[in-house]
């Protein structure tokens, strides 16, 4: 596991001028979200948007290394506020770097390795807090994890999707609840998920 600090490379235009600009992000408890921002910039030299990518590349697979680690910690010790916090920094950290990729409209890393979980487009990490549906990536809650984790591995066992009650029964979820009341954020529930009205059954996109 690597706390950082990270750095965010991009190029910037400053009027006409151009400069490499590069982003400290490093963990610290009494900042919001755990972490703070620092920027600098530099004459552009030799660098490019692809020296950017490269060494943005390297960050943003060892950030995703770094959250599997902790969420295996998390997993013996859920209580402890210690990997709370490193999560919370390390997943934040993490969506610095997806907005650069978005924002330059660039594909995300290869960091197939890390999403074991496969069916067709969709890939998904060991504990399903992070997904992709294409070149798209998500981040989950713990609830949404869960949703998914019931829907992946009930596609695995051939079954055709499942209603509500049955996700809140593989997944300990309310069974009074309904399933959009896990998905309030910029997140929806149709981003991630099929649902036939004739059956009343979600299932995950694949294809």
């Amino acid at each position: 596991m690597f706390l950082g600090p990270y750095k965010l490379f991009d190029i910037i235009n400053l009027g006409i001028v151009k400069q490499l600009q590069i982003t400290k992000i490093t963990f610290d408890l009494e900042s919001k979200l755990n972490h703070i921002m620092k920027s600098k910039e530099y004459d552009i030299g030799d660098n490019t948007l692809d020296t950017c990518k490269e060494y943005n590349e390297e960050q943003f697979i060892t950030l995703t290394e770094s959250i599997e680690d902790v969420r295996g910690y998390l997993s013996a010790n859920p209580d402890s506020t210690k990997r709370k916090n490193q999560l919370e920094y390390l997943s934040n950290t993490l969506d610095h770097f997806i907005t650069w990729y978005e924002d330059k409209k660039l594909s995300l890393p290869d960091f197939s390795t890390l999403m074991p979980n496969k069916n067709g487009i969709f890939s998904g990490n060991l504990d399903f807090s992070i997904i992709s549906i294409g070149q798209t990536i998500y981040r989950l809650s713990e609830s949404q994890s869960k949703i998914v984790k019931a829907l992946y591995e009930s596609t695995a066992e051939g079954v055709d999707g499942l209603t509500y009650q049955e996700i809140a029964n593989r997944a300990g979820l309310t069974s009074s609840s309904r399933l959009s009341s896990y998905f309030q954020s910029e997140l929806r529930w149709n981003d991630l998920l099929k649902h036939s009205r004739q059956n009343r059954r979600y299932s995950l996109i694949t294809e």
